[in-house]
């Protein structure tokens, strides 16, 4: 990952943890996708090493036994689903951060 790829990644995370969401109705991966394009595989790949780990690669983040009706059911950035979606963005930036850095 380069410095400027980190930089740009680490940016748009620190807008989501602060509240500047630009797609509401989207997860993590739809508000970082536009700077990031793998983020999703980063998500799929590194989300079982989450604390919180919903158990599903595809949808991390649960707050019952079924992360994909958690999803779809729920506003996405509030409530108990929100504050648990700004836990995953924070361990994301922390991790992030201790990705070497390469040209």
């Amino acid at each position: 990952m380069t410095p400027e790829l980190k930089s740009v990644i680490l940016s748009a995370l620190t807008d989501l943890f602060n509240g500047n969401i630009s797609y509401q109705h989207y997860g993590v991966c739809g508000n970082i996708a536009p700077v990031w394009s793998d983020s999703y595989d980063w998500i799929h790949d590194n989300s079982p090493r989450w604390p919180e780990f919903s158990g599903s690669k595809d949808y991390p983040i649960a707050i019952t036994n079924n992360p994909f009706r958690d999803y779809h059911n729920n506003k996405l950035w509030s409530g108990e689903y929100g504050a648990k979606r700004l836990r995953f963005v924070t361990w994301m930036i922390e991790e992030i951060s201790k990705i070497e850095e390469s040209i």
